[in-house]
């Protein structure tokens, strides 16, 4: 599975294994790519904003990748190596700081009668998945 990403967001259109794939596609790109930003800054505060949004990309790969199997579905990782990859899925979802203050804006979003048509942004591109 290869992608440029105009090709990654009309493919994650087609199905739900789809939109998950290229979701776990998607992350996999961010994390690498932040993983770079990271080797290459010297400022401590813009380190902890990329850790920030390192634990929220390696959230984004479980939710995404741990609900294929549900479709009959196993995600092989696409650009990180399987030693990385398995790392971050066999590990729990992480939680930051203002975890409960977003689930429940969240929640209470959807509990007014909030789209069901989810915009995901990943900090570089967005990808849309209606569920």
């Amino acid at each position: 599975m290869t992608y440029n990403i105009e090709h990654s967001i009309s493919q994650s259109q087609l199905s739900l294994v789809d939109a998950l794939e290229v979701g776990g596609y998607i992350e996999e790109m961010d994390i690498l790519d932040l993983q770079t930003f990271i080797a290459n800054s010297d400022y401590p505060n813009v380190i902890a904003v990329y850790d920030r949004l390192m634990m929220g990309f390696r959230n984004h790969l479980r939710a995404f990748v741990g609900a294929l199997p549900d479709e009959g579905i196993m995600y092989v990782p696409v650009l990180m190596d399987d030693a990385a990859y398995q790392a971050i899925i066999t590990t729990p979802f992480e939680q930051g700081p203002n975890h409960f203050y977003w689930s429940s804006v969240v929640k209470g979003f959807i509990e007014e009668g909030g789209s069901n048509n989810l915009e995901c942004c990943n900090g570089f591109e967005y990808l849309t998945a209606t569920l």
